[in-house]
């Protein structure tokens, strides 16, 4: 997932925390104003501050394994499932990340959560608890595979070998062992919703298994097939949930303290900064791909087709030592994992000129294949292309100076971004829960309603109370 997708999808999700009350009666404004034209709205943003705001942000591109085993190296110490501290930590893989005793990164898995479950007797919903608790209990000697893969994408495939759990029928919808899932949870694979500025989020299954990771499946057991599941009733304590083998790989990594201790202020997901990316990352592979007669003009009706595999291979980028076709008639279109349509990355014409890289782009999961294509029409040729290598970075490699970030950073990055892109629109005010001792009963006003202020006065009050 690329940095500006991970960001939609995290502002999408922080509106289920910002509770926005709009009103046009001006509180804490003069009578008069509303003779005024051009009035203002006034909102109000419920800051929530609550306990589970401190809880950690899921986040589908980081490879999770390979945090638990850098921190392992360093000498962090499991405090939870224990092993006594640096690579001897119960979870570290000699294998690489995603080997035994981990979980495969993209592979969809069944996992028994000490979570529980309310139904309501009314309208048959069902409610969990809040799976993204770090301090929850999973019982990962009880997970069971799918064997069922899930890509950036949010499509599902299966290994090659086994039979996939998981499927889709006719109508898109989610099958677990070719039967719809049950109470309220049947849902399908992809439900695209459109955002206010025009871009969609996928509220599908697959979406929701990206993020936030997890999804519950309405059973409080899990059989080898359909008519062996327990669907879970109202009160069940235990019960599974659809999670990817990463996201179990960061509970693990959950576990983890820099000091001999469980002091909240030496936990590794909170205090720790991985490693950058950096050149001496990425691996370089020398080729010869050209169009036809290259340097000389390349035939018309041409079509040509290089298959790349690159072991190991998460990320490409492709170097192009000259590239000049006929623009919008004659294309080089790069793929990854088959020449559809839908997977392709990109599709160049046109005298681009020399020396250049185009990328890095995602391989697709569990493959590491791609595809590089040209195709000329009947009319005007030119010099053509040439590529005379390609780097590539593997998966233990791919991360790029991250920090786990908490719900309550994100809301706070939020709000700031809402308040600058409606200046001079709106007259905002702020208030949170009351958690000096947190009773419950109201919330406190940061920054009242003043018409008076202005933008940037109301914006510095609020960022003072936030941080």
């Amino acid at each position: 997932m690329n940095g500006r997708k991970t960001r939609k999808l995290l502002f999408t999700a922080i509106l289920f925390f910002l509770v926005l009350f709009a009103c046009f009666i001006n509180s804490y404004a003069d009578d008069t104003e509303i003779y005024q034209t051009n009035l203002r709205p006034n909102v109000a943003i419920m800051f929530d501050s609550s306990g589970s705001m401190d809880f950690g942000i899921y986040d589908s591109s980081v490879d999770y394994g390979y945090c638990y085993n850098y921190a392992s190296e360093q000498g962090d110490y499991d405090m939870i499932a224990g092993g006594g501290g640096g690579t001897d930590n119960y979870f570290y893989a000699d294998g690489g990340p995603g080997t035994s005793p981990q979980f495969p990164r993209t592979e969809i898995l069944l996992v028994k959560g000490n979570i529980g479950v309310t139904i309501n007797e009314n309208d048959g919903r069902s409610y969990t608890g809040d799976p993204g608790d770090p301090d929850y209990v999973w019982y990962t000697s009880n997970v069971i595979h799918t064997y069922t893969f899930i890509d950036s994408d949010g499509n599902l495939s299966g290994d090659g070998i086994h039979s996939q759990r998981v499927t889709v029928n006719s109508e898109g919808i989610i099958l677990l062992d070719g039967v719809p899932l049950p109470l309220d949870r049947s849902i399908k694979l992809h439900d695209w919703q459109p955002n206010p500025d025009g871009s969609l989020i996928d509220r599908g299954f697959g979406g929701q298994i990206n993020a936030p990771g997890w999804y519950f499946s309405g059973l409080e057991g899990v059989g080898s097939n359909a008519s062996d599941h327990n669907t879970a009733e109202n009160g069940d304590t235990n019960v599974y949930f659809f999670i990817p083998g990463n996201w179990i790989n960061m509970q693990m990594m959950y576990n983890l303290y820099t000091q001999n201790t469980t002091d909240e202020d030496y936990r590794t997901w909170k205090v720790r900064t991985f490693p950058k990316e950096d050149e001496s990352d990425w691996h370089t592979v020398f080729t010869d791909i050209h169009s036809q007669n290259y340097p000389n003009n390349y035939p018309n009706n041409n079509d040509q087709t290089w298959e790349i595999t690159q072991p190991d291979a998460v990320k490409i980028k492709i170097h192009f030592a000259d590239f000049n076709t006929e623009n919008g008639y004659d294309f080089v279109n790069v793929y990854k994992k088959n020449t559809h349509q839908n997977n392709r990355v990109y599709h160049l014409s046109g005298n681009l000129g020399t020396d250049f890289w185009e990328g890095p782009f995602d391989l697709a999961n569990n493959d590491h294949t791609f595809y590089i294509t040209f195709s000329s029409d009947g009319g005007v040729t030119k010099r053509g292309f040439a590529i005379d290598k390609y780097q590539y970075i593997t998966e233990n490699e791919n991360i790029a100076g991250y920090k786990m970030q908490r719900r309550i950073d994100a809301v706070r990055e939020a709000i700031l971004y809402v308040i600058e892109a409606t200046r001079g629109k709106i007259n905002w005010a702020l208030a949170s829960f009351e958690t000096s001792p947190h009773t419950g009963d109201g919330a406190h006003i940061w920054q009242p309603f003043n018409p008076t202020l202005d933008d940037d006065a109301v914006r510095q009050n609020i960022i003072t109370h936030i941080n």
